[in-house]
């Protein structure tokens, strides 16, 4: 919660998010744009619980497209009510909300109005929410890769799904492998969470269609 409080009090006033813990700029450990877009805020009401309130209200409204997808697929206001309430008090959500801050949570938001509105297809809308939802943090961008893939393979939006699919891995690879490091003063990308595959992006993909057994002993591997 400090490192967070710190680094959005400091992009308030113009200044960069050093963080006086890890000793590096904060986006260079997690690029996480919301940092940047609630510091005007910050700004008006300089206070902690501004981030906490953020973090609430993310996962608050991200009830709304539940409710609405569930009630026109199932037609019936009770069982979406019903489906909104066991959404909302979820333990993950309620564990989130209940310690600390971390950008990441208003991906819930995002994620919940993108789905909606793919399902609505009014792929516009979806795009501005798969935005939000690529800058919240660096590995989000592989959550919107999928995202593409699911278009490409299972949609009529194939060309659309290739192109969220390839701009998601390129602007992946490079906030990772470029964006990231400078900011940190050259160190090196330290958060890659599939090492099993490789060491980064490229060589677990490449591991991964070279050698898919590697894939599937790892899966199936129980410990």
């Amino acid at each position: 919660m400090g490192d967070y409080n710190q680094a959005v009090w400091k992009i308030s006033r113009g200044r960069m998010p050093t963080n006086t813990i890890i000793g590096v700029n904060n986006l260079g450990d997690h690029f996480e744009l919301p940092l940047i877009y609630l510091a005007p805020f910050y700004k008006l009401f300089p206070n902690p619980y501004l981030l906490l309130f953020a973090q609430s209200l993310a996962i608050a409204t991200s009830v709304i497209p539940i409710y609405l997808l569930t009630r026109r697929k199932l037609r019936s206001v009770a069982a979406a009510t019903f489906i909104s309430v066991a959404y909302i008090f979820y333990f993950g959500f309620q564990s989130a909300i209940d310690f600390d801050f971390h950008p990441i949570v208003l991906a819930t938001a995002f994620y919940a109005f993108a789905i909606y509105f793919l399902d609505r297809k009014e792929y516009n809308k979806m795009l501005i929410f798969l935005l939000l939802l690529l800058i919240t943090k660096e590995n989000a961008a592989l959550y919107v890769a999928f995202w593409g893939a699911y278009l490409l393979f299972f949609s009529t939006r194939r060309k659309l799904g290739a192109i969220i699919f390839f701009f998601s891995l390129a602007y992946y690879y490079g906030v990772t492998e470029f964006i990231m490091p400078s900011l940190a003063s050259g160190k090196e990308y330290t958060h890659f969470a599939y090492t099993d595959f490789g060491t980064n992006l490229v060589e677990a993909t490449k591991n991964v269609l070279v050698n898919p057994v590697i894939c599937q002993n790892i899966l199936c591997t129980l410990v």
